[in-house]
């Protein structure tokens, strides 16, 4: 099996400005997370790099609210950085010498032989914020592999 800095995958959540708003109080609802992010129904309006370091079997949220989020390293070199949704969830980007190595492609599956629970988990759920209003939002939930044993 691969040691931890062999397991190490680039998971860096490239994002805009995130804000706290109504939309936080309620993200404990709809997703249960070591880490969670929040993007605003309005968008985002600047990119920012979030990088998390994930102990084993801990997970990380994204919660868009927005509905339209791409969340996946991209070379500033790509003409959109977008991946299938496919893509995103079978592999990553190699992380060396401190970057994402945008041209080597390492897949889950090599990474964590034997694994077979699905890393990314998507899913869409209505959200009450304000009481009143029901609103769509698109959940990601991202779980680090089980410590070898």
């Amino acid at each position: 099996m691969a040691s931890a800095p062999v397991r190490v995958v680039c998971l860096a959540v490239l994002l805009a400005s995130i804000r706290h708003c109504a939309t936080s109080e309620i993200s404990d609802t709809l997703i249960k997370t070591d880490f969670s992010i929040t993007i605003p129904k309005e968008g985002l309006q600047a990119n920012v790099e979030k990088i998390f370091h994930l102990g084993p079997s801990q997970t990380l949220g994204v919660l868009d609210f927005s509905n339209s989020a791409s969340y996946l390293p991209a070379s500033p070199d790509s003409e959109t950085g977008k991946r299938s949704s496919d893509q995103v969830g079978s592999s990553a980007f190699a992380f060396e010498n401190g970057k994402c190595n945008f041209e080597r492609v390492i897949g889950y599956n090599q990474l964590f032989p034997g694994y077979e629970t699905p890393l990314w988990v998507r899913a869409s759920s209505s959200a009450n914020s304000d009481g009143v209003d029901s609103t769509q939002v698109t959940t990601y939930k991202f779980t680090n592999p089980p410590e070898e044993n």
